[in-house]
């Protein structure tokens, strides 16, 4: 359900058809899982040591490549590549936990935003189906939501039929996000593998790296 989801979700998020486009900087991506790169172009751009204390690492490097105006693409190989992100999605709730505030570069505002409009579009079409209204409009979003379900069902293996928990899958995102936010401000920083990591240096390396700097 949340796997789908999260997939339904970056392919609004990334227009990945445009991630080719060495013009579009602003379409880029980056994998955790697997990313190939030539060893020529990883040492031009610095490598891991010019972004310090970046979380979304696999992120940051894929905007790097962009704006560095190098090419880039995304290629699906189901069955190619195989690693084991998280148990259940207690697993990937916690990890998320870790990782979404700093997608907003640990900005409250951002992330708030971000939650509502989530919380609208994605819950939204559920409410709006119950009022006469606005009932053709939840037609034509939980459609367009099926349609993606059933495009990403032909190399994820989900079935199109998990498109029903799209909703709930959007609530416990939500939660994910704010909970983030919350331990985050809450302890002043983030834990990783044992190492505590202040909030005030995580924004300072993230404008940092965001601006090409080490």
């Amino acid at each position: 359900m949340l796997l789908a989801y999260l997939q339904v979700m970056a392919l609004w998020a990334v227009r990945v058809w445009r991630v080719g486009d060495e013009d579009s900087v602003g379409d880029a991506i980056g994998v955790g899982a697997f990313n190939l790169m030539r060893t020529a172009a990883y040492r031009e751009l610095g490598g891991f040591e010019a972004m310090p204390m970046e979380i979304l690492e696999d992120l940051t490097l894929g905007r790097r490549v962009k704006r560095a105006r190098m090419r880039q693409c995304v290629a699906t190989a189901p069955g190619m590549v195989c690693v084991h992100w998280a148990a259940g999605a207690a697993g990937i709730l916690n990890g998320m936990t870790k990782n979404i505030f700093a997608v907003f570069r640990f900005r409250s505002v951002l992330l708030l935003a971000a939650a509502g409009a989530i919380a609208l579009g994605c819950i939204g079409p559920m409410v709006f189906l119950a009022l006469p209204g606005t009932r053709a409009a939840g037609v034509v979003a939980l459609g367009s939501v099926v349609g993606l379900y059933r495009l990403l069902s032909r190399t994820n293996g989900i079935p199109a039929r998990y498109a029903a928990l799209f909703p709930v899958a959007a609530g416990l995102v939500v939660f994910a996000m704010l909970r983030s936010m919350l331990l985050a401000v809450g302890r002043g920083g983030v834990t990783w593998r044992g190492t505590f990591y202040s909030l005030a240096e995580l924004r300072r390396h993230a404008n940092g790296n965001d601006s090409g700097g080490a």
